[in-house]
């Protein structure tokens, strides 16, 4: 089995839009820090956002948030920003992420999913059918 590393919206395209590939893994950090989240969300070119800007107040929250050092006013100023996507909503807010859709090689095993979504992969084993 060969694999290819690479970022997560050439995967996308490449292995459910193309369907060019014919398996992807894609592992998503058991911490979800509000930074992560925000940019795969709302991040021009990012898989949920194909080419829209922030309005401008929005997009100076979210680089203030994701640089300032103090948990609470960064915890404020995400709620800030929250609050202004629901008054002011962009046009690729998502509704649902599907996020425990996978396939696998029947010769892959040792895959094993925690109740909130999260995927260990410390004991993945492939074996050639």
């Amino acid at each position: 089995m060969d694999f290819e590393i690479a970022p997560r919206p050439q995967m996308v395209e490449e292995f459910s839009i193309k369907k060019t590939l014919p398996s992807m893994v894609a592992a998503n950090p058991a911490h979800v820090d509000p930074e992560y989240t925000n940019l795969y969300v709302f991040e021009e070119g990012s898989v949920n956002n194909p080419g829209d800007s922030l309005p401008d107040d929005q997009r100076d929250l979210l680089t203030q948030a994701a640089n300032e050092p103090d948990d609470a006013v960064r915890h404020d100023l995400y709620s800030e920003f929250m609050n202004l996507v629901v008054q002011e909503p962009t046009g690729f807010m998502p509704v649902c992420n599907a996020d425990l859709i996978y396939v696998l090689d029947p010769g892959v095993s040792g895959i094993s999913t925690y109740n909130n979504s999260v995927r260990d992969l410390r004991g993945v084993a492939y074996t050639p059918q």
